[in-house]
C-alpha cells in the first residue's frame, strides 16, 4: 500500500512568508520545530523548539496536531509522531506533515516504520535523484507501506517505548557514574 493512499502529505510552512519585518509587531508567537529539535532517533527535544513571531495567525494546516507524523525532507530523513504536547507547533518547509486518513495505521507506528533501517535506505535512494538530497512529497506518496495489523503495531510501539525508557535510564546512569568518577579523582588529587 502506498503512503499517499492512507495519508495526506504536505510540505510545512515557508517561514519567510510569515516572518515579521524589523519593527513590525507580531500577531502571534509560536514554537517552531527546527532540524535541531529532532534527534536521529526520532525524539523531539522540546528545549530546541524555537520561538517564531508571525505576522498573522496561522491556520491549523501549518501547525502540527496530535496524530500527525512529521518527517525531515533532508538527510537523515527522521520522522516523529506528534502527541498533545507538540500540538500547535509550526512545521516548517524543512519537513513534510503526514496526516493519516484512515484508522489502519497508528501514527506512532508510522514514525517507527519510517525510521526503520530498511525504509531509511529507501528514502536515501529516493532523495538522491537531485543535486541536493531532498525528498519530495511525490517520493513520500509513492513509498510502499507494509500492511501490519493494529495488534502488531501496538506491540512494536510498546517495544520501542520500552527501548527508549531503558536507553534514557542507561544514559542517566552513565552520567551519574561519570560524576562519581570525577568527584573521586578530584578527592584523591586534593587529599593532604
Amino acid at each position: 500500500m502506498k503512503l499517499g493512499a492512507i495519508a495526506s502529505i504536505k510540505v510545512g510552512l515557508i517561514l519567510s512568508r510569515q516572518e515579521i519585518a524589523e519593527g513590525e509587531k507580531a500577531k502571534a508567537t509560536y514554537s517552531l520545530l527546527t532540524a535541531r529539535s529532532i534527534n536521529e532517533d526520532g525524539q523531539v527535544d522540546k528545549n530546541e523548539l524555537q520561538p517564531f513571531k508571525s505576522k498573522s495567525i496561522l491556520g491549523k494546516h501549518h501547525l502540527g496536531q496530535k496524530g500527525d507524523v512529521v518527517i525531515r525532507l533532508t538527510p537523515p530523513y527522521t520522522a516523529v509522531s506528534f502527541d498533545e504536547t507538540l500540538s500547535g507547533v509550526i512545521v516548517s518547509s524543512l519537513f513534510a506533515k503526514i496526516s493519516l486518513d484512515n484508522n489502519s495505521f497508528l501514527p506512532d507506528f508510522l514514525a517507527i516504520y519510517l525510521n526503520s533501517k530498511s525504509v531509511k535506505g529507501e528514502l536515501n535512494r529516493l532523495g538522491k535523484h537531485s543535486t541536493s538530497p531532498v525528498l519530495k512529497v511525490s517520493n513520500l506518496s509513492e513509498l510502499e507501506i507494509k500492511e501490519i495489523s493494529l495488534e502488531v503495531q501496538k506491540k512494536i510501539i510498546e517495544m520501542t517505548d520500552l527501548f527508549w525508557r531503558e536507553k534514557n535510564l542507561l544514559n542517566q546512569l552513565r552520567e551519574k557514574k561519570e560524576t562519581l568518577y570525577q568527584e573521586g579523582i578530584n578527592r584523591l588529587i586534593n587529599q593532604k
